[in-house]
């Protein structure tokens, strides 16, 4: 699964200039649907083009949605607002640096406590 995980990361890449990452941490189990909200919610900010999101419910790891995103000018603030979330469940929110930060995004693809999703903004 290592090898398909970074086939799936480069790929990834080659449709977007994803520049943040941003993760959620829940205490509860994360639906697919909940993850859909979530990935359109974020793209219907202004200064959002893509969004990848990764989510997984797993017992042993938590629960919990990782996002990459191409955009500009967004900030934490922002993003807490418009997904109306808590205190302290907005867990990081960086300027992706390099490739190697990504792989935790593909790590968890396959398994059966995992989904995943990708919305691109209609030009």
């Amino acid at each position: 699964m290592k090898n398909q995980s970074a086939e799936y990361l480069n790929g990834l890449l080659k449709i977007g200039k994803w520049n943040y990452q941003v993760s959620i941490n829940v205490d509860y189990k994360i639906s697919y649907s909940y993850l859909d909200r979530i990935i359109n919610k974020v793209l219907a900010i202004q200064e959002f083009k893509k969004v990848f999101g990764v989510s997984s419910s797993n017992k042993s790891i938590g629960s919990f949605i990782y996002l990459i995103v191409e955009g500009k000018n967004v900030t934490k603030r922002k993003l807490e607002k418009t997904l109306k979330l808590k205190d302290n469940i907005l867990g990081n929110f960086d300027n992706i640096k390099s490739k190697k930060e990504l792989y935790h995004l593909v790590i968890h693809l396959g398994e059966d406590y995992s989904y995943h999703n990708i919305a691109v903004k209609k030009s």
